[in-house]
C-alpha cells in the first residue's frame, strides 16, 4: 500500500517562497568563463532560431525542396508534361495577367517583400512629412526626429533662439523674409519714406532732410572744415534764414547791410556762436570775418540787463581786440551797423587819441567797446577801465598782434576779465580768429578757451582764388622803376602800393609825383591817427587814386573797391605778402597783385614760388631757378625782364 502524500500548509509554503525570494536576491558569482560559455549557447540558440524561421518562411511560400507537394498543385505546362498537356485548356487565374491568384495559392506582394528586406538588412524607416502648405515644403529639415529635441520648451529664450534659427536659413521668394521692403510701392512713388535714397542735391532740400552725405558734400563745396573737442559740432547754416539768428537782426542783415548770402566763415562760426561755444577761426582774408563774430555777439548782449551808468562801473559786456588802430576804426563801423538801430553803444579805445576822453566815454556806459591791446593796457593800469562786466572776448587778427609784440598785454587784459566756472551760462565765451595757428596763439588758446570749436574756411595762409597774382622779374632798379610808373598811369584806381619802410614810402610818392599826373597820398606808423584817418577817408571816397603805404594798413584794412595792389618792394616773409595782395579781390569781387621783384628778394623766392604754383600763376624762371625748380606755365602775363 502506498504512502500516502500529505500536502503542504500554508505556512511551508509561503517560508518556501521566502526562501526562494532570499535566494534569488543574494548576488551569485559567475566566473568568466562560465560567462564566455553561457553567451556562446545563447548565440547558438539565436541563430538556430533564425535559421528555422528563414526555412519555414521558405518553405511556406513555395521555396523549399517540397514546394510542388506543399502547394498541391503541379504545373501542368512544365517539361515533364509539354507534350501531355499542351493542349489543355488553361484555367481563368492561369489565363489572368493581372496578379489573380487561385484560391489556396500563396503570393508575396512587393509591400511585403520590402518589409521582409528592410526588417533583416536593418535598414531604418524614413518618416516622411506630409505638408499641403508653400512654406512647409521648402523648410529646411534636420537628419535628427522632432521628439529628440532638447529645446522643446517654450521658455523665452527658446522661443528667441527659435525665431533667429527660422530667420537664418534661405528665404527666396518668401517676400519679406527674403529680403523684399515693407515700403509701399506707392510710398516710394511719392518719396514719403524718410530713409529711402534722395537724389536731389543738398540745395533743393530742406535743413531736415539733409543727410550725413549732404552735410559732407555741402562743407567740401565751401571748404569748411572742423576740428573739435568730443562735443557734437553744431551743423553750418546754408542761408541767414538756418543761423538762428533774432529776427530782428535778420532784418538788418539784408535791409542795412545788404547781405544776400552768408559767407562760408559766417556760415560756419555763427552756429558755433549761438550756442555758446568758444571758437577758432582760421580763413583767409577778406572772407567776412567781423559780421561772423559781431552777430553772435549782439544776441548775447540782448540777453544781458539793460546797460546803466552803475553796471557801466564795472565795464562793458563785450571787448574786441585789434592789433592796429585802422582795424578797430574799421570793426566799429561794421558794429554800429547792427547795434545802433538796437539801441547799444559802441566806443573805440585806440592810441593817437585823448585818453581821458576815453576814460569818459567808458564811464558814460557802453556794451561794445572795441581796442588795441596798448591803449586797454594803459586805461587798466591807471585804473580808468575796468572788465568786470565783460564776459564775451573776440580776439580779431591774433597771429599779428603776436607779430607785433602783444602777446604778454594780451595775458594782462585776459587774466583782468572774470572767469566765473565752467557752467556755460557764465562762462567767459571766446572768439579768437587768425590766419595762421602759429604757437603763440595755440598757448594763448589752450590757457584761456574752453573746448573751442576750431573753423577752417579754405587752406590758410593761401590767397584768395579770385586774384590773380603776376610777379615780374628786374635785374636793374631803373627798369623796375620805369615798370611803376607804367602801372601807376594805366591802372584803374583805386590802386594800393606797399613798400617796407616810411622812407620808402617818401621815395616813391616823389617818384609819382614827378614822372606822373597821378596824385597819390602816404600813410604809415608815423603819421598821427587824425591824419591817417583823413588818409584813408580821401582814399575810400576816390579824391587820392593811389595810396602809398606800410604793412600798417596790409592787415584787417577792408577798403572796398581796391582793383589793383602792387607791392613796390617785396616783404621779408610769405605771411606779409598774403595779406598785402588780399586788400583786393574782396567780398567775392576779383582783384590784381603785381609783384616788382629784384635779386634782393632771392630770401623770399622759395614760399613764393610754392604760393604762385598754388594759384596756378606763372613763375618766372629767374625766381623759379632760384628757389631750386624749373619754370611753370598758368594763368598771368609774361614775366619783364630786362
Amino acid at each position: 500500500m502506498s504512502k500516502r502524500r500529505v500536502p503542504l500548509s500554508l505556512e511551508d509554503l509561503k517560508r518556501k517562497r521566502d526562501e526562494e525570494q532570499a535566494r534569488a536576491s543574494k548576488p551569485l558569482f559567475v566566473s568568466k568563463e562560465e560567462r564566455q560559455r553561457a553567451a556562446l549557447e545563447r548565440l547558438k540558440r539565436r541563430r538556430e532560431d533564425e535559421n528555422a524561421a528563414q526555412k519555414a518562411g521558405r518553405d511556406s511560400r513555395g521555396f523549399g525542396q517540397n514546394a510542388h507537394d506543399a502547394r498541391g498543385v503541379r504545373d501542368p505546362y512544365g517539361r515533364e508534361n509539354a507534350g501531355r498537356n499542351a493542349k489543355r485548356p488553361r484555367t481563368r487565374f492561369e489565363r489572368s495577367g493581372n496578379g489573380e491568384v487561385a484560391p489556396g495559392d500563396t503570393t508575396v506582394d512587393k509591400k511585403e517583400l520590402e518589409e521582409i528586406r528592410r526588417h533583416y538588412m536593418r535598414i531604418p524607416e524614413k518618416k516622411k512629412t506630409e505638408s499641403n502648405t508653400q512654406t512647409e515644403r521648402y523648410r529646411f529639415r534636420y537628419d535628427w526626429d522632432q521628439s529628440e529635441d532638447t529645446m522643446a520648451g517654450e521658455d523665452e529664450y527658446r522661443i528667441m533662439l527659435r525665431k533667429q534659427t527660422a530667420a537664418a536659413t534661405l528665404q527666396f521668394g518668401r517676400g519679406r523674409i527674403g529680403g523684399m521692403s515693407d515700403v509701399p510701392a506707392s510710398a516710394k512713388r511719392t518719396g514719403k519714406t524718410s530713409y529711402l535714397y534722395d537724389a536731389r542735391h543738398w540745395s533743393q532740400k530742406r535743413r531736415s532732410e539733409m543727410t550725413d552725405r549732404d552735410w559732407r558734400i555741402f562743407r567740401e563745396d565751401y571748404v569748411i572744415s572742423y576740428r573739435a573737442s568730443n562735443v557734437k559740432t553744431p551743423k553750418p547754416a546754408r542761408s541767414w534764414d538756418e543761423t538762428g539768428l533774432p529776427n530782428s537782426l535778420l532784418r538788418l542783415v539784408r535791409d542795412v547791410a545788404k547781405y544776400e548770402k552768408p559767407s562760408p566763415i559766417q556760415m560756419a562760426t555763427i552756429p558755433v556762436g549761438l550756442e555758446k561755444r568758444d571758437c577758432i577761426g582760421l580763413a583767409e582774408t577778406g572772407s567776412g570775418k567781423t559780421a561772423a563774430f559781431v552777430l553772435p555777439m549782439l544776441v548775447h548782449i540782448a540777453s544781458m540787463p539793460r546797460m546803466t551808468r552803475k553796471i557801466a562801473m564795472r565795464g562793458p559786456y563785450a571787448l574786441i581786440l585789434a592789433p592796429t588802430r585802422e582795424l578797430a576804426l574799421q570793426i566799429e563801423a561794421e558794429a554800429l551797423k547792427f547795434a545802433k538801430p538796437l539801441g547799444y553803444r559802441v566806443v573805440h579805445v585806440i592810441g593817437g587819441q585823448g585818453l581821458e576822453e576815453q576814460a569818459a566815454s567808458l564811464q558814460d556806459g557802453c556794451e561794445i567797446v572795441v581796442c588795441t591791446p596798448g591803449r586797454m593796457i594803459d586805461l587798466l593800469s591807471k585804473q580808468m577801465a575796468a572788465l568786470g562786466n565783460c564776459n564775451y572776448l573776440i580776439l580779431d587778427e591774433a597771429d599779428r598782434m603776436i607779430d607785433m609784440g602783444f602777446e604778454e598785454p594780451l595775458s594782462e587784459i585776459l587774466d583782468s576779465m572774470p572767469h566765473l566756472g565752467q557752467e556755460s551760462s557764465k562762462r567767459r565765451q571766446t572768439f579768437m580768429f587768425s590766419a595762421t595757428m602759429s604757437p603763440p596763439v595755440e598757448r594763448i588758446a589752450k590757457t584761456y578757451l574752453h573746448e573751442p570749436v576750431i573753423v577752417l574756411i579754405g587752406e590758410t595762409g593761401k590767397a584768395a582764388d579770385n586774384i590773380i597774382q603776376r610777379v615780374e622779374y628786374f635785374t636793374t632798379e631803373n627798369r623796375r622803376r620805369e615798370r611803376f610808373l607804367e602801372l601807376a598811369e594805366t591802372l584803374q584806381p583805386p590802386t594800393l602800393v606797399f613798400v617796407n619802410t616810411r622812407g620808402g614810402c617818401e621815395m616813391v610818392s616823389r617818384l609819382i609825383s614827378e614822372n606822373s599826373h597821378v596824385r597819390p597820398v602816404i600813410m604809415h606808423s608815423g603819421k598821427s591817427q587824425e591824419q591817417r584817418e583823413k588818409t584813408l577817408e580821401g582814399f575810400r571816397t576816390g579824391r587820392y587814386p593811389v595810396l602809398i603805404a606800410t604793412d600798417v594798413v596790409g592787415r584787417g584794412i577792408d577798403i572796398k573797391g581796391v582793383r589793383n595792389v602792387v607791392n613796390f618792394e617785396l616783404p621779408k616773409t610769405i605771411e606779409p605778402y598774403t595779406h598785402r595782395i588780399g586788400r583786393t579781390g574782396r567780398a567775392g569781387e576779383k582783384g590784381t597783385a603785381w609783384s616788382l621783384a629784384t635779386k634782393s628778394d632771392a630770401d623770399l623766392f622759395g614760399p613764393l614760388s610754392h604760393l604762385l604754383e598754388q594759384a596756378g600763376a606763372k613763375i618766372p624762371k629767374e625766381i623759379a631757378k632760384e628757389a631750386g625748380q624749373g619754370g611753370r606755365g598758368g594763368r598771368g602775363f609774361r614775366a619783364i625782364t630786362d
